[in-house]
């Protein structure tokens, strides 16, 4: 009777925060449609008033709008507004910053002040992808920098939020493979944040060895050195396999050492030196 009566006050709680949860979405939605409708009055006060309140909800339906509003009055009430929603509405901003409206938005500074959630992580990742260079946007500008200012930028607060959103480790993988390097770059950066050990990931990371681009040859370098204690510790599980994973790690760094890039080569050495360090216990 008594196990009952727990299932039953546990049952109720659960309901009673459940039931919290909807009423308080419930209340956020009433407050966004009540701020989106202020925002378009002729007041400027009951606007501004509106703007920070979409701010705190942090409301991407808001985006749109403000970005407008900014257009057409370069005010500091619309900017911290689209600065607080921050990177919760990245995609929407960049969506809004590519229109002959929206092309004078400050998206640099606005991604830059901003500050992420781990929530926020796979509209980050989207909006990354979203920077991927092609024949028509090659030498487009955001903000009056060049759209690497905004990747580095938006990798730097995927970087932070590390692994407070495993869910987007897959989503990032893809982006290792981009026809873009500079994704490729940015992709391994973040995995390197993200894992403990390369794990599962470790054949990507030895084939970007071998990546056309120097820059990425010269991530995916110092990526390996970085995890040259884990390296030293995992033996290879490939079938029939005996020869450690380091030794076979060793093997491809060896080869870059005659890179034409001296940056690729300076940091393949680099890797070597930390994994002989590890293996003979002095790292």
């Amino acid at each position: 009777m008594r196990a009952r009566s727990r299932w039953v006050w546990g049952s109720v709680a659960i309901a009673i925060v459940t039931a919290g949860i909807g009423a308080w979405s419930f209340r956020n939605l009433i407050a966004e449609e009540w701020y989106l409708h202020r925002l378009e009055s002729s007041d400027r006060s009951v606007q501004e008033q509106a703007a920070r309140g979409l701010g705190r909800l942090r409301s991407k339906r808001a985006v749109k709008p403000l970005v407008t509003l900014l257009s057409e009055d370069n005010s500091s009430a619309w900017r911290d507004a689209l600065t607080e929603i921050g990177t919760r509405g990245i995609v929407e901003l960049l969506e809004a910053s590519r229109t002959d409206q929206g092309k004078h938005v400050p998206v640099v500074g606005i991604t830059f002040g901003a500050k992420p959630r781990p929530e926020d992580a796979p509209a980050l990742v989207r909006a990354l992808a979203m920077t991927a260079r092609s024949p028509a946007r090659s030498s487009s500008e955001l903000d009056g920098h060049s759209d690497l200012m905004l990747r580095t930028i938006i990798t730097s607060h995927l970087v932070s939020l590390e692994r407070a959103a495993p869910s987007i480790e897959g989503d990032v993988v893809k982006l290792s493979g981009s026809s873009d390097p500079e994704l490729r770059v940015a992709a391994l950066s973040i995995l390197r944040a993200m894992l403990d050990r390369p794990g599962k990931h470790l054949d990507l990371f030895i084939a970007r060895l071998q990546d056309d681009d120097p820059r990425v040859r010269t991530e995916a370098a110092y990526t390996l050195g970085h995890f040259s204690s884990t390296l030293c510790d995992e033996a290879s599980k490939s079938a029939g396999a005996t020869t450690p994973v380091a030794s076979r790690v060793s093997v491809e760094l060896e080869k870059l050492l005659a890179d034409d890039q001296s940056d690729v080569a300076t940091t393949a050495r680099w890797s070597l030196g930390r994994l002989r360090l590890v293996s003979r216990g002095e790292g």
